[in-house]
């Protein structure tokens, strides 16, 4: 009887692990996903790259395809039309180019901090926005191609600080920012991770206005997909954001690789440039109060307002219908 005993309990422990090994979940399919930058390869989207060469897309079974961007690929196009899966692209497009199905939505906000300030020759006398009547601004109009973050932020800085904004003159805005060297205009807006570099390596003395430093609280680089998306691929969304934010993290802590790794990619190969870019870019995407990527619907609502504030329709971020904390929340658990 003892051997008949022992054999049914190892039948019987043969048995629980076959079930046991049945149950586990299958690896996830592995897909292609593709993605829309705002820019050109450079330093902005050292985060990608680093996913990709570090090998964290392949560990979440993900073949990613990132797509360079320029003045003439609209971001918001691409991801609306079903052209790339996700995007980079300026939050500001949430709330601005959104009127369309699908709707976008963000799943996280890489650069928590906004680059955009407003720049003028440290010999123009223009060192806070009150010196900024009666001055040329390059910010164009937003239904004519201006510069998309900067209209919306001068307006709600010009706001703040008491300054009407017919007290200034609009100009257009120019990326080569040609009319600023030259004097013809007294103020740009450039992004301090780009403009502001490549104007200070031209010899050229600024003084800076950011936004921020006058209460106007706004995300930068946004990482969005759609809601049709969401809906039908909810596992792919959450494999890729975890994977990407990894990938950012991985480049804040090691500097040394980001740059080595930027190289790879860089339209620009400029080391410098690309490394001034990193130095720049690192606190805004790291500030140390919340994790890499995270978003607060206070700041949607507030970037709501300023929305409101520059004359257009108000979009309400308590309804959650462009930007959703779910994934952050699934990979970081909830934050205060």
């Amino acid at each position: 009887m003892r051997g008949h005993t022992f054999f049914f309990i190892l039948l019987l422990a043969l048995l629980l692990t076959t079930s046991a090994c049945d149950q586990q979940e299958l690896p996830p399919a592995r897909v292609s996903v593709k993605v829309q930058l705002k820019w050109v390869h450079q330093a902005q989207f050292v985060g990608f790259y680093i996913a990709l060469d570090e090998g964290y897309y392949d560990e979440e079974n993900l073949d990613v395809t990132l797509f360079e961007g320029g003045p003439a690929i609209d971001q918001a196009v691409a991801l609306h039309s079903g052209t790339v899966d996700f995007a980079v692209l300026p939050a500001e497009a949430l709330l601005i180019k959104n009127s369309t199905l699908p709707k976008m939505v963000a799943i996280s906000a890489l650069y928590q901090l906004n680059p955009t300030v407003f720049v003028a020759k440290s010999d123009s006398g223009i060192i806070n926005p009150k010196d900024l009547t009666g001055k040329i601004v390059a910010v164009g109009k937003m239904e004519e191609g201006g510069f998309l973050e900067g209209i919306i932020q001068f307006k709600a800085m010009l706001k703040n600080t008491g300054v009407a904004f017919d007290s200034i003159i609009q100009a257009d805005y120019d990326p080569q920012y040609g009319a600023f060297i030259n004097g013809a205009v007294d103020v740009t807006p450039a992004y301090m991770t780009g403009g502001v570099i490549k104007l200070q390596n031209q010899g050229l003395n600024l003084n800076l206005l950011w936004p921020g430093d006058y209460g106007v609280n706004a995300y930068g680089d946004t990482l969005a997909t759609t809601d049709t998306y969401i809906a039908a691929h909810p596992d792919i969304v959450l494999r890729f954001l975890r994977a990407t934010l990894k990938g950012w993290q991985k480049a804040i802590e090691n500097q040394t690789l980001a740059l080595a790794t930027t190289m790879k990619y860089a339209k620009i190969q400029d080391t410098k440039l690309q490394e001034a870019m990193l130095d720049i870019q690192a606190p805004l995407v790291s500030t140390g109060d919340t994790p890499i990527g995270w978003m607060k619907q206070s700041v949607w609502q507030n970037m709501g307002e300023l929305y409101k504030d520059s004359g257009n329709e108000e979009r309400s971020a308590e309804s959650g219908t462009f930007y959703t904390l779910n994934f952050l929340e699934t990979i970081y658990g909830p934050q205060k």
